[in-house]
Parts: C-alpha cells; structure tokens; sequence
C-alpha cells in the first residue's frame, strides 16, 4: 500500500508526463467515434460563434474562457454545459441566442436528440 507522499509524486510524474499531449497527439484507439463526434461538435461551435460575433470577438471569447475559467479550446465539446456556463458569465443573457443556435445546429447536424423539457427548463432558468 502506498503512502501519501509517494501515491502524491507519482501522481505529479504522470502529470507532467502527460501534460504536453493533447487530443490531436494521443494515437486513436477503440473510442474513435466519440472523438471525432467531439470534433464535430467543435467545428459546429467554432462556426456558430464565427458567423454571430465575428472571428476577432470569437477568439477573445476563447481567451477569457480559457483565462477565467480555464476551459481550453479543444476540451468545450466535452463539457458544453460548462461552456454555456461560461458564455452566460462573459456575454449576459445574450448568451442565450448563442446557445440555442450552437443546440440546434448540433441537432440538425448530428442528428441528437431533441433535449428534455427539464433540460430546456434548466436553460431557460438560468439564463
């Protein structure tokens, strides 16, 4: 059984053994799909954000998340909740036509599911 601080620097040796990979460098394995459907989602948000802010206030957008909220760039499909968290915070309640035109070109693109009402309420609720 290991102790504290050895369990503690084995665990900073991963990390920063780790640190420098990013989705693009780690080689494809069985979870393809998810990945490329995570792309997918990102390209639908990079382009969302590029036709209604414009590319300058879309990239400044992604360096204020990414400063105050520490939501990389490549890791927003992963967690859209949290974006859309950060989103209301940087832009107020104009963040909600962004969010539904990112919902649905997600939808219409990649063929999701339409959300649950309390999902929607949610939203609605907290906008």
């Amino acid at each position: 059984m290991l102790n504290v601080g050895t369990y503690e620097f084995i665990k900073k040796q991963y990390a920063r053994n780790l640190s420098h990979l990013t989705p693009e460098k780690i080689p494809m394995s069985p979870c393809e799909p998810r990945q490329s459907r995570e792309n997918e989602k990102l390209k639908i948000v990079d382009r969302v954000l590029n036709q209604m802010l414009g590319r300058r206030a879309t990239k400044t957008l992604y360096d204020h998340i990414e400063a105050t909220h520490a939501i990389q760039r490549h890791k927003i499909a992963q967690d859209l909740d949290l974006f859309n968290y950060a989103l209301r915070e940087y832009l107020g309640s104009g963040a909600v036509v962004i969010e539904h035109a990112i919902h649905r070109n997600i939808q219409l693109e990649l063929k999701e599911s339409e959300t649950s009402f309390p999902d929607r309420a949610k939203v609605l609720k907290l906008a």
